[in-house]
């Protein structure tokens, strides 16, 4: 009896061992000037800061959809911030996210935000990782930008491989701006690219759809 319960014990270990091992582990790093933070989640993160060495944060949220890359596997979700000073240092977003498996021949980087402000400008970095390290820049999967000025800026990306077993992903974004300048991020990911097969099969289903509601329009129609 005393050996079984000893058995139990250490599978139960080993269970809860494996469980932790299999959460995506995933961390924002935010630095300007001398200034430095970082928050650690298992799938998300956040972070706020009305005066980060200049930059006002408003917020910062990023997901990691580890174990599966696509539709995306790491994603900055939400971002706005602003200079308050004369002229800001750098500063630097990044997220990085472990634990990915699906194989994949190429990735996609995309990148988009609308810029306020004449001196202003900002570049966005993605990676991939086979050591599954967070912030292994090994692999560079693609670079958006840089891009000046104020507007709307929206880009893409591709490139890198990834084998089926575990590895990271980064995303790292660089903003410049003068007092007033501010940047609101609308979408920042890095994922798998969709296979041209997938890709047919989701187009045959849209016109199948759209044949589908026209056959119905009709027949409503004639009645």
């Amino acid at each position: 009896m005393q050996k079984l319960l000893v058995m139990f014990g250490v599978l139960a270990i080993c269970l809860a061992l494996s469980c932790l091992t299999a959460q995506a582990q995933t961390e924002l790093d935010v630095s300007a000037g001398t200034s430095f933070a970082a928050v650690s989640g298992v799938n998300s993160v956040s972070y706020h800061n009305t005066n980060f060495d200049g930059w006002s944060i408003s917020f910062v949220g990023g997901s990691n959809n580890a174990p599966s890359a696509s539709p995306s596997g790491l994603d900055i979700v939400s971002l706005s911030v602003t200079c308050l000073v004369t002229t800001c240092d750098e500063l630097s977003i990044g997220l990085s996210g472990q634990g990915f498996t699906q194989a994949v021949t190429n990735f996609f980087v995309s990148y988009r935000t609308v810029q306020t402000g004449a001196g202003i400008a900002s570049v966005q970095v993605g990676y991939e990782g086979a050591t599954n390290s967070l912030f292994d820049t090994t692999t560079l999967v693609g670079v958006n930008g840089p891009f000046y000025g104020p507007g709307t800026i929206s880009d893409i990306q591709f490139g890198g491989v990834a084998s089926p077993s575990l590895y990271s992903l980064t995303l790292e974004d660089y903003f410049i701006g003068d007092k007033g300048d501010s940047f609101t991020l609308n979408d920042s990911s890095l994922g798998a690219t969709p296979e041209p097969t997938t890709m047919l099969l989701m187009g045959s289903g849209l016109l199948a759809l759209g044949a589908a509601l026209r056959r119905r329009k009709g027949t409503a129609l004639a009645a």
